[in-house]
């Protein structure tokens, strides 16, 4: 029987952080700018699907986990 030596959650975050690294020089919030300027989303979509903390999380994000 197979069992998986890490969970898809752990998987998730390593190849996020990988990506991140990757694409965005491990910015997240180069990230969320980016992904947002180029989507074409309206304000409102903007407004509800983006809370005020978004941006204090991506910081928080790439300083402490992309280093």
């Amino acid at each position: 029987m197979y069992y998986p030596a890490v969970s898809e959650k752990e998987c998730v975050k390593a190849e996020s952080k990988s990506f991140v690294n990757r694409v965005f020089g491990g910015a997240a919030k180069l990230m969320v700018t980016n992904f947002l300027e180029e989507g074409d989303w309206s304000e409102k979509e903007i407004e509800s699907e983006c809370p005020p903390s978004a941006c204090a999380v991506a910081d928080r994000v790439s300083q402490a986990a992309f280093a």
